[in-house]
């Protein structure tokens, strides 16, 4: 696209200023059934977004093609959108950060290993999935994703930034059965190296999911001290993280808003948003609206330091973006989100939790995370299911039971976090951590 064209054409047609936003992804969708491909989908997409102030209005426009004869056009469509727009909030041109941090480029392997190859490894994982226990009856869904994403950010104030990054991403679901029962089990890895994956580890880890739970039963209802397995803490926080959010600030939608520098969890508990963070898959030195991102811990030993802003939110709270402007799309307005948000790892294994444990529950799974989850009042009803802990070691499966509680007060009530942090697919990490009560419903 002719940048230079572009600036100069909407200057003529009085937009003050502007922003051009671009996109490029590529990626590779493959999925098997009884060890046949039954999807292999190569994609490649590039759109462009525009933002300009148009007569005080921020006016908006997307297309799919950056051909610099569409110009014109995308200009006029964006007069027209600010024309009918009657928004009184400021909207912002950033003019760039005074410094972007530098991170480690990691390469991108998985774009030099030929699809075969890929189709190969998930044969190898159904394979491996199923020799594992007898009890395996079948893998419902084998798969793998990747996807490389170039972002480009340009605007009439001079600012000129360019990133590219990409994963990918292996899961599996397999079905265990015996005389009396059937249930299933499921698990991915996202890397960037391909060589990374290590698919002994994946296949055990989904079928020990799906013939761990074979004939579980409910527990009686009482309040038990309770152990969340890291993925299941990483869930929960991710149904509660909007209220780390200046846009909830805003709207009046968090338990936070008057806290800050208050005490709101146990001095264990350091939650933290990093953008550069080697731990997880995804690294980012701007956001969306071209501001420099940083690392920030959001609670630091308890103590609740700092919301996440975007321009906007930050400008209504006269306080400074923290870098987590982002958009949910390309077609989307730029929102508030965090980059990497994760729980800082302790130092006790989850087999000494368990060990530690006279009676109480682990617990590997929950659902209802959308029905279940008041993000307002922090309150949460989730169906769960995973284990007793009688005298420290593993009892029985246990299912059909629920888990209820508040968030806030669940952080306050950690007693141990374990060493074993983990990055979901969300962007979210965190370690399992034993809590000292949480209300159970069962039988």
């Amino acid at each position: 696209m002719n940048y230079d064209y572009l600036f100069k054409r909407a200057k003529e047609l009085n937009i003050s200023e502007i922003e051009v936003y671009t996109e490029e992804k590529a990626g590779l969708d493959i999925s098997l059934f009884n060890g046949v491909v039954d999807k292999n989908v190569m994609f490649k997409t590039t759109g462009v977004a525009l933002r300009g102030l148009y007569n005080g209005q921020m006016g908006y426009v997307s297309s799919e093609y950056v051909d610099d004869d569409k110009i014109d056009y995308l200009l006029e469509r964006l007069i027209d959108n600010a024309k009918v727009l009657t928004i009184e909030e400021k909207s912002f041109i950033y003019e760039g950060s005074e410094n972007y941090p530098e991170v480690e480029e990691r390469a991108l392997s998985f774009t030099e290993v030929s699809t075969w190859e890929k189709v190969k490894l998930l044969q190898e994982l159904e394979k491996k999935i199923k020799e594992k226990d007898i009890r395996i009856a079948s893998v419902a869904n084998c798969m793998y994703k990747e996807t490389k994403v170039t972002i480009e950010i340009r605007n009439s104030k001079g600012l000129n930034l360019k990133k590219t990054d990409g994963y990918c991403f292996v899961y599996a679901s397999a079905v265990a059965k015996d005389e009396s029962d059937v249930k299933s089990g499921s698990d991915y890895r996202i890397v960037k190296n391909f060589s990374e994956i290590n698919l002994d580890k994946l296949a055990e880890s989904i079928v020990k999911r799906a013939v761990g739970l074979l004939n579980a039963t409910p527990v009686e209802s009482k309040k038990y001290p309770v152990i969340l397995e890291n993925e299941v803490f990483a869930d929960i926080l991710g149904a509660f993280q909007a209220m780390f959010s200046g846009e909830s600030v805003l709207k009046k939608l968090t338990l936070l808003k008057d806290k800050l520098d208050e005490q709101v969890a146990n001095t264990n508990i350091t939650i933290v948003d990093d953008p550069l963070c080697q731990d997880a898959y995804v690294q980012q030195t701007f956001d969306d609206e071209g501001v420099s991102c940083y690392r920030k811990e959001i609670i630091s030993k308890g103590v609740f330091k700092t919301f996440l802003h975007n321009l906007k939110t930050a400008h209504a709270l006269n306080t400074q973006s923290t870098g987590n402007g982002f958009k949910a799309g390309l077609n989307s307005p730029v929102g508030v989100r965090y980059t990497n948000l994760y729980v800082e790892k302790g130092y006790t294994s989850l087999e000494d939790m368990i060990k530690g444990t006279e009676e109480g529950l682990l617990i590997t799974d929950v659902q209802g995370l959308h029905s279940g989850v008041n993000p307002i009042s922090g309150d949460f009803s989730l169906q769960a299911s995973g284990y007793l802990i009688q005298n420290g070691v593993i009892a029985k499966p246990v299912t059909l039971i629920v888990i209820a509680g508040n968030f806030l007060e669940l952080l306050k009530n950690v007693e141990e976090v374990g060493n074993d942090l983990v990055f979901t697919y969300q962007q979210i990490g965190c370690p399992s951590i034993k809590v000292s009560s949480l209300q159970v419903s069962g039988e």
